[in-house]
């Protein structure tokens, strides 16, 4: 849900920009863990996943697939986050998605298991794991460089944007069913 959904990437930039007086931008951001544990932890810790900002286009994207699709949200979130992840969606997209699963680290695993055809992911790992599993996969690309080094695969499609994943979705929609 983060980075697809919500702008967790830019909330943890101007997090940690007025946290250690820096001036990083998307553009500087090559790999996850380019902010410090306890950056993160410090964000986690003061509320701050209950207070993130949409993606832009997220509610318009959700609306759209909504009228077609079977749409579930998926989130490697700590289960102590639960509350907060929960709150904001039923803030912000109120009766846009079926349901919310917190599936661990096994994202692309637990979704083949129910059933889902295809996965829309901000991680190369989940995405790349759905695809050797025989799913779709969308890799939902925020911005930053590190998603240049996403490989290519017939089930794998990337997006810069809601409006290009939705139109990826119009793509594949015969060969799906239900939409993560």
């Amino acid at each position: 849900c983060d980075d697809v959904t919500f702008d967790l990437l830019e909330a943890l930039i101007e997090f940690y920009n007025r946290l250690w007086s820096m001036q990083i931008t998307r553009a500087d951001v090559t790999r996850r863990d380019i902010f410090p544990l306890e950056v993160q932890e410090a964000f986690k810790f003061w509320g701050n996943y209950s207070k993130l900002r949409l993606v832009e286009g997220a509610l318009e994207g959700f609306r759209k697939l909504n009228k077609q699709d079977d749409v579930s949200v998926w989130t490697i979130r700590e289960p102590r986050y639960q509350r907060d992840t929960l709150y904001s969606l039923q803030n912000h997209l109120p009766g846009l998605y079926r349901a919310v699963y917190f599936p661990g680290m096994d994202k692309a695993e637990k979704c083949k298991d129910e059933g889902i055809d295809l996965l829309i992911d901000d991680s190369i790992r989940h995405t790349a794991k759905a695809v050797e599993l025989g799913m779709y996969a969308i890799l939902f690309d925020n911005g930053t460089p590190m998603f240049e080094s996403a490989g290519e695969h017939p089930r794998l499609y990337k997006a810069r944007s809601w409006e290009q994943t939705i139109n990826h979705v119009e793509t594949i929609r015969a060969s799906v069913s239900r939409v993560v």
